[in-house]
């Protein structure tokens, strides 16, 4: 039986997993994805798709979880949605050893990189941001929620729901493998959160370096410029895809 990756609260809040309240209009792209790449790519195809390999990246730059699998590959001096990139961090999931699918990509750029042509590609690409998003993650018997509203300096996109994505039956399964203890109310809430999110940021509190101040003790560059982009449960509906074919 394969063990599925189990993230962290806050490695999981980190990654968005966002419901749409409200929106200007549906994303022309919903998969929200760089383009060129795909959710749930393993993690040697994602790179070949960007003209790079692990070798190429050198050991310093890549991870992979050789025990439950997962794991992240870091390219520099990319070019994203009309800008450079400092660095572009893709971050994968998994469901056993060496196992790795593309579920999260971080793109960060320098001070100085014209922030609104990066916008004006991501509407081009992806339609309309949206007022709001609200983040759910099922843990145990409850939800975990993290809200986020559009504004000058953060804007956000929200692909379909998990109830538009999967029929009655893959709910089904889906809540027996992640929320049997849920309360019906709690896993309808659940069940509105799109597979793929988005976000424009010019004020971005990354993983690695939660303030400024944090990033200047521990000698990591801090960025504020970052196009965060997440498929927020394509190793879990994988999951469920491989228990059929068992």
């Amino acid at each position: 039986m394969k063990k599925l990756r189990v993230f962290s609260l806050f490695t999981a809040v980190l990654l968005l997993c966002a419901v749409l309240t409200s929106c200007n209009s549906a994303p022309k792209s919903a998969d929200l994805c760089l383009p060129g790449l795909e959710w749930g790519q393993p993690m040697d195809d994602a790179l070949a798709a960007l003209d790079t390999n692990r070798k190429a990246l050198g050991e310093e730059n890549v991870s992979i979880d050789e025990e439950y699998g997962g794991g992240y590959a870091i390219l520099e001096g990319r070019e994203a949605f009309g800008q450079e990139s400092v660095s572009t961090i893709l971050r994968f999931g998994g469901l056993d050893a060496g196992d790795t699918q593309l579920a999260q990509i971080i793109v960060y750029y320098p001070d100085d990189a014209d922030m609104e042509q990066v916008l004006s590609e991501m509407k081009s690409t992806f339609g309309e941001p949206v007022e709001q998003v609200a983040v759910h993650f099922a843990f145990n018997d409850s939800i975990s929620t993290n809200e986020g509203t559009s504004d000058d300096a953060n804007q956000y996109w929200a692909g379909p729901s998990l109830k538009d994505t999967l029929d009655e039956s893959k709910q089904q399964e889906m809540r027996e493998a992640y929320g049997a203890s849920l309360s019906d109310e709690d896993w309808e809430t659940f069940l509105t959160s799109p597979v793929t999110t988005a976000q424009w940021s010019t004020d971005y509190q990354s993983a690695e370096t939660i303030t400024p101040e944090q990033a200047e003790a521990a000698g990591i560059p801090y960025y504020h410029n970052a196009v965060v982009l997440n498929a927020n449960h394509v190793v879990s509906i994988n999951y469920l895809e491989f228990q059929t074919s068992e």
